[in-house]
């Protein structure tokens, strides 16, 4: 990681205000300040709003979270998904991120932007915007930064000196959420947890579930449908080398889209296996119930929003052996090792004979997610956490905001 510092004449620079709201001018009007007894104001940072599974859950919230709340909305970078229209925010800033050269003047360009602002509260999320915000917010305001993946695996391995930043930015009035109680206790052995943390699990959008699922029969042929990225860590390649052992009766189609298309590509075309690559989808809740089963290879996850997704359709699984799976799952799945084909394999055989109760595995998946993962539920607590962070503040000194 290269060392921060881009100049002190740029971390002087005023913010960049995206919109149509007084461009270049900080401070909100008063006729705009909200009730501050019926909701919060906060300052929401997030690295950017292209396509992601944290992006997705946040501009899916973002409609109730603007009902409850004023947001004020800063992203590191203004570079969108097509299409994302008007947004229902009150302001919106970018800092214009462009690495680890311009930290110190992206935190002190959120520090001017929280000090015009006077938030209730700031909440960060991703590596990155976690990082500034801890730099930025004064002791006197509450910061709720969150994690959504195994940090570890995700960004400490692969560079010591994010993990050394962590460690370094991180204080005990620093409140942390986390998507999974594996990525919060992963989170706790490689950089210790030093203030309160929640674990928060992610939500599934309605639209998942306005399908009432069919009774399917179970018998091959199999559809098989997997969804995520195309990238080495969804590990994709391992169904393509299970499936070369199958009949072909079992098909399967991946949804997603990444650098290692061509490379997935040349290695259906070499196995003769009945895998397709269907690209991206807007709508995955009208394409899953297609499909008879799920199947997620991953190498590790935060939290697999596909296979939430999965169950509220009513498919039973077929998960990575990893923790993750487990706890999100509820050990309501079928497991193999995501490192050997053989045993997704077998697992696949054992379906193929009807050796599995796969209609009673559907079942209990939607039970789970409409018991832990609705988004009325979710919103309910992430308030609460919110509402608790304020009430726990710091008291502030003389001039300060209270």
């Amino acid at each position: 990681m290269r060392a921060p510092g881009d100049g002190w004449s740029a971390c002087l620079e005023a913010p960049s205000l995206i919109g149509h709201r007084r461009r270049g001018n900080l401070a909100p009007d008063k006729s705009e300040r909200r009730d501050k007894r019926a909701r919060m104001k906060i300052v929401h940072v997030i690295d950017s709003l292209r396509v992601g599974g944290t992006e997705n859950q946040f501009l899916a919230l973002l409609p109730e979270l603007a009902r409850d709340h004023e947001i004020v909305l800063v992203t590191l970078d203004d570079r969108d998904r097509t299409g994302l229209g008007e947004l229902p925010v009150s302001r919106r800033y970018s800092l214009a991120f462009s690495g680890p050269r311009s930290l110190l003047r992206c935190a002190l360009k959120l520090r001017k932007i929280i000090a015009a602002e006077k938030p209730d509260l700031v909440r960060s999320q991703l590596y990155w915007s976690s990082i500034i915000a801890r730099l930025a917010t004064p002791k006197s305001v509450p910061l709720i930064f969150s994690i959504h993946s195994t940090m570890s695996a995700d960004g400490y391995v692969k560079n010591r000196a994010a993990l050394w930043l962590e460690r370094l930015t991180y204080r005990p009035r620093h409140r942390l959420l986390s998507v999974s109680r594996h990525a919060l206790e992963d989170f706790d052995r490689h950089v210790g947890l030093k203030g309160p943390a929640d674990v928060l699990t992610n939500f599934v959008r309605s639209e998942f579930l306005i399908h009432e699922p069919k009774r399917r029969l179970f018998k091959p042929s199999f559809r098989l449908i997997a969804v995520g990225n195309l990238k080495p860590v969804k590990n994709f390649a391992v169904i393509i080398d299970a499936m070369r052992a199958l009949s072909r009766e079992i098909q399967l189609d991946i949804y997603g889209e990444g650098s290692e298309r061509r490379a997935l590509e040349d290695r259906i075309a070499g196995s003769g296996v009945n895998v397709r690559l269907m690209g991206a989808t807007n709508e995955l809740w009208n394409v899953l119930p297609r499909y008879d089963l799920f199947v997620m290879p991953s190498l590790y996850e935060g939290c697999p929003n596909a296979a939430i997704e999965a169950m509220s359709a009513g498919l039973p699984l077929l998960l990575s052996d990893i923790p993750v799976m487990h706890e999100v799952s509820q050990g309501n799945a079928l497991f193999f090792d995501p490192n050997d084909p053989r045993s997704l394999t077998h697992v696949l055989r054992r379906v193929e004979n009807g050796e599995v109760d796969l209609q009673a595995m559907a079942d209990r998946g939607r039970e789970i997610v409409r018991t832990h993962h609705l988004k009325a539920d979710y919103l309910k607590r992430l308030n609460a956490i919110y509402a608790d962070a304020v009430a726990s503040r710091p008291k502030a000194a003389d001039g300060e905001r209270r």
